[in-house]
């Protein structure tokens, strides 16, 4: 869950290390980029002499507190400082996590982003930190294309082979809208190094009952490639308030034996206005041939909306309870007042 509350940077040694892991990641980025086995058109830029210039429009740091119920207090336990450029674009992103012991905080992974002339993201990297090899490792880079309107019509997915210090293209997304504007049709398509080579994998078709706004269902179909044809694999099913807000996602999966759906997952989530104050996941039980309680998380807002408490429980079906799992403050503050101030039940 991301820290929404912001805090201005800091001065201090602190702020030195922190700047200085972040710039040593950006030139380090910029040199994997170049390795890439696979052509890939659309590749971050300059982003070194972006950092080390300093010339960011906005610097937010935020901080997660979590309650331990053996001490009764909250603690800390992630610190997120973001990055951003004009036009409030978010540059870059680094999150570290506190330390107890050492009383010092750790890296834990970070990201960074680019963007076109006309402020749409065009690569976005995401890396981990590795406590045993004491460095940066590569996870994941997603590289975007747009249609002539704007339109996100491919992502493409790369992934980082430390064996042979080079990305590799792995998943495409190519996505299809309808005359509306809206999505119609997203085609997920996988690499294989051997053939050199992309081929079907999955297939998501958005249908929408009135002809317009947010899709009411989503028809999941896998590639058959020795019958060279689609088959069915899952159905998403959707419901919205008068707002817009999804209150409701239901998912169920294809029995190809028995020629229907058969319930899976869903999510119910209620609202304050545009704030989602609480989402409940709830599962099928076969047996009962009904939806059983799963996991809740429960949110509150400050007056500008930013959220401060995020809770996590767990159902116990011996007691029909929810009982509490997690409790998270999100705050701009790195020490509270009140440490031992037990958290508010949110209803």
């Amino acid at each position: 869950m991301k820290t929404i509350a912001k805090k201005s940077w800091r001065s201090g040694n602190s702020t030195k290390r922190i700047f200085l892991a972040i710039q040593i990641f950006l030139v380090t980025m910029a040199f994997s980029v170049n390795g890439f086995a696979q052509d890939i058109t659309q590749r971050i830029s300059n982003t070194e002499s972006l950092f080390t210039q300093m010339q960011f429009a906005k610097i937010d740091t935020s901080y997660t507190h979590k309650w331990n119920e053996d001490s009764s207090r909250w603690e800390l336990y992630n610190r997120e400082i973001k990055l951003f450029k004009e036009k409030n674009l978010l540059v870059g992103i680094l999150n570290e996590r506190w330390n107890d012991q050492e009383q010092d905080w750790e890296n834990y992974d970070r990201s960074v982003k680019s963007y076109n002339d006309k402020s749409k993201v065009l690569e976005s990297l995401n890396q981990q930190w590795s406590s045993k090899s004491d460095q940066w490792v590569n996870l994941q880079l997603k590289t975007y294309t747009y249609d002539k309107l704007g339109n996100k019509s491919e992502i493409l997915y790369h992934e980082w082979q430390q064996a042979v210090g080079q990305w590799y293209s792995t998943v495409r997304y190519l996505i299809d809208y309808n005359v509306n504007g809206e999505e119609k049709e997203v085609l997920i398509r996988v690499y294989s190094p051997s053939t050199d080579t992309w081929s079907n994998d999955s297939r998501y078709s958005f249908i929408y009952d009135d002809g317009y706004g947010k899709p009411d269902k989503a028809l999941v179909e896998s590639w058959n490639a020795f019958e060279e044809s689609w088959e069915n694999r899952g159905m998403y099913t959707m419901n919205y308030d008068f707002r817009g807000n999804k209150t409701k996602e239901s998912r169920a999966t294809w029995n190809a034996s028995m020629q229907q759906w058969i319930n899976g997952i869903r999510y119910l989530m209620d609202y304050n206005k545009k704030l989602m104050v609480s989402e409940i996941e709830q599962r099928w039980d076969y047996r009962s041939n009904q939806w059983n309680n799963a996991i809740k998380s429960r949110f509150s807002y400050d007056e500008k909306g930013d959220m401060k408490e995020m809770v996590e429980e767990r159902w116990n079906r011996d007691s029909s309870k929810w009982i509490t799992h997690n409790i998270f403050l999100f705050s701009d503050i790195k020490e509270l007042e009140d440490q031992t101030k037990k958290p508010e039940k949110i209803e």
